[in-house]
């Protein structure tokens, strides 16, 4: 994926994606539900486990076969759970810091990475492993935010946590240092709504909206941390936290799958006969797969992906990658980073930011 921005040399003028991945769904036309599992494996890049997922259930949803027992649902959850962690991790430890001039994390990353995604784990390693992460949020991501007695409830008291340290604090820190950002274009978006989601794997009649966000923002802006930020004007702040406490949230799974207090990574249905879709939430965003199958074959499969939301002509990349001031390329560039790095893509990208 190619984002381009333009700069007039005291403002990001106008902003577009000029080079979009291939589409998933074509590429699974005419196989069986295991020959395309197979091909998945090649062609989903990030988070393979969510599409491996999303596209086990939606087939069995569209053969008409019943759901998954209890204890498979268990093991899916947890398996999810620990991926998005390690995807929400590479990009904190290793992506994040370098963007305000801090050192990378590699080798800590390196420590959780291969642990999380090691296939065939037990449910006992997963629960400590679980804990270990918790233990990670609270003691080295956001240390500052731990040592208080209450969260904070303002701004000042926001920036005064983060200034306090630990590995994600000095750079949340950095990120605020560079002011809240201008209204985006068109207004703000709505967030793609886990119940709209839920309505459209059961119902042919249920559509999905023409624009909305995905992510972590989404799943956490009700969250009172969140809504300090959000409520200001710091979206790219906001998600950056938002994807903090999707790792304890996700350590928390790992630990206890199908938490009441969670909803379920994974979803599916089958709005009509031969046809089955499947919703998983991944580090990205949620992902939707629409199958149908017609003798045993898959006769039309559509994959949306997070980036298809947020990195839409209508998504939020667009309405808050241009229209706003920047006196600096070297600023410039660091919000364009920042900003595509919040709205985390699955998949590879390239920023680029040219004179006008």
């Amino acid at each position: 994926m190619r984002l381009r921005a333009e700069w007039d040399g005291s403002e990001v003028v106008a902003a577009r994606v000029e080079a979009r991945p291939e589409a998933i769904g074509p590429r699974l036309c005419g196989l069986s539900s295991a020959e395309a599992a197979a091909r998945l494996v090649d062609i989903a890049g990030d988070s393979p486990h969510a599409h491996a997922t999303a596209l086990r259930l939606a087939c069995a949803a569209a053969a008409g076969e019943p759901p998954p027992a209890h204890d498979e649902r268990l093991a899916t959850e947890r398996e999810l759970a620990a991926e998005l962690v390690a995807e929400h991790l590479g990009r904190l430890l290793l992506d994040w810091p370098p963007v305000f001039g801090e050192d990378a994390r590699p080798q800590r990353n390196a420590e959780f990475h291969h642990r999380l995604l090691r296939p065939g784990q037990t449910q006992e390693a997963l629960y400590a492993l679980g804990g270990e992460i918790l233990d990670l949020v609270a003691r080295e991501l956001l240390t500052g935010f731990f040592r208080r007695i209450r969260p904070p409830h303002t701004l000042a008291e926001f920036i005064a946590c983060a200034e306090e340290g630990g590995i994600l604090g000095s750079v949340l820190a950095a990120l605020l240092a560079l002011g809240k950002a201008h209204p985006p274009v068109g207004g703000a978006l709505p967030m793609l709504e886990p119940a709209a989601v839920a309505e459209w794997t059961r119902s042919g009649s249920a559509p999905l909206p023409h624009a909305a966000e995905t992510g972590a923002l989404a799943r956490h802006r009700h969250s009172p941390l969140i809504r300090i930020l959000h409520v200001k004007g710091h979206l790219i702040s906001a998600r950056l936290m938002a994807s903090m406490l999707d790792v304890a949230d996700g350590a928390t799974r790992m630990r206890h799958p199908l938490f009441d207090a969670l909803p379920a990574l994974a979803q599916a249905g089958s709005p009509a006969s031969g046809v089955g879709r499947a919703s998983v939430d991944s580090a990205h965003g949620i992902l939707l797969y629409s199958v149908t199958l017609r003798d045993g074959l898959i006769a039309a499969c559509d994959v949306i992906r997070p980036e298809d939301w947020n990195f839409a002509d209508d998504g939020p990349f667009l309405r808050e990658a241009h229209v706003w001031p920047a006196s600096a390329r070297e600023t410039a560039l660091q919000r364009l980073h920042a900003l595509t790095l919040a709205l985390a893509p699955g998949v590879p990208y390239l920023v680029e930011l040219v004179g006008r």
